[in-house]
């Protein structure tokens, strides 16, 4: 088959985690794009080149055709041009053998578009959906387990992908206000994380980065500290396991004599309505601590606190979005 590049979305200021990953699993930066306004990265190595299946992106897309603004032509109109069903069949085709969980001859067209585009969703969609349906007239349009085509545009990219994975419904925790797994495959990314790690967090949580840390990035060890009881309990049943020690106390009451230079602290630091924020003195003594006496340190805070906390610390900062609140990204350099 023809190497179809993969088209890979994120959130707000996450793309900097998944290019670490992509660095990862050899994809050359010269082969990569990334497009600010809706947090895409184009990887020209694609499948079947570079694996499908990350842990970092929110959804990953094959290519079936894409487009750029050009001539004072936006890329909506482009992307209408493109859009045959000679050229949507050829692609589906080539994707459909990376395309799991799905149910024969049945496919769903979802469109989104981003700012002012020449062409409206619904009449973009429309365009979709009747080139899929002459490149496939035997096939049923379904939303239950079909081959989902996507179109996303705005006035300067356009793209036309299938759906090859999808991370939003990763959250297993059934706590309201968790962090979604592949933000927490963000942060593990950005702290190195390897067999050779022991993997810190002090706000546990329900303890979605250590699993992820343990099932993802095959941590050495975990250990976790929280003071909720309910969310403690959640972690205890999803970390059954010999590498994990659970604590049921406050990350003050941590000892740093089980830390060495092995420890990554990965954590994120509550804040949101429906959590009680750490005083940030507080904080900036408690990381001061830990780094002396050998962590590493990759941490997920609310924008406001972590300005204090990265000029308290020197850690570089990366300004996200996490579930629509803004917030900040503070690591080490390798």
């Amino acid at each position: 088959m023809a190497r179809r590049p993969l088209i890979i979305t994120t959130q707000p200021g996450w793309a900097f985690a998944t290019l670490s990953e992509l660095r990862t699993a050899g994809a050359g930066e010269e082969y990569v794009r990334f497009h600010h306004r809706d947090s895409t990265l184009v990887c020209r190595d694609g499948i079947p080149a570079l694996p499908k299946d990350l842990s970092t992106p929110a959804e990953v897309f094959g290519e079936v055709m894409s487009s750029d603004s050009r001539r004072g032509e936006d890329a909506t109109r482009r992307i209408v041009k493109l859009v045959r069903p000679d050229a949507v069949k050829r692609a589906v085709l080539d994707l459909l053998p990376y395309v799991e969980g799905t149910r024969p001859r049945r496919y769903s067209v979802v469109c989104e578009t981003l700012g002012r585009t020449s062409v409206r969703r619904q009449d973009l969609a429309l365009y979709v959906e009747r080139a899929a349906q002459s490149a496939f007239p035997g096939w049923r349009r379904s939303s239950d387990r079909a081959v989902r085509i996507f179109c996303k545009a705005d006035p300067e990219y356009a793209f036309v992908g299938v759906q090859l994975q999808s991370n939003l419904g990763d959250d297993d925790s059934g706590q309201p206000g968790a962090l979604r797994r592949h933000l927490a495959c963000g942060l593990l990314q950005l702290a190195s994380i390897d067999a050779e790690s022991v993997v810190l967090d002090p706000f546990m949580g329900t303890g979605t980065i250590l699993d992820a840390a343990l099932r993802q990035y095959q941590a050495r060890a975990v250990v976790g500290f929280e003071v909720d009881s309910a969310a403690a309990e959640i972690a205890e049943r999803r970390l059954n396991s010999g590498k994990a020690s659970i604590f049921r106390q406050s990350f003050e009451s941590l000892d740093t004599a089980m830390i060495d230079s092995h420890t990554r602290m990965v954590t994120n630091a509550p804040f949101g309505a429906q959590f009680e924020r750490v005083d940030t003195r507080k904080l900036v003594r408690f990381f001061r601590e830990c780094r002396q006496a050998g962590a590493r340190i990759t941490v997920l805070a609310s924008r406001e606190q972590s300005s204090h906390l990265g000029r308290g610390l020197g850690l570089r900062r990366k300004n996200v979005i996490v579930m629509g609140q803004p917030a900040a990204i503070l690591y080490e350099t390798r």
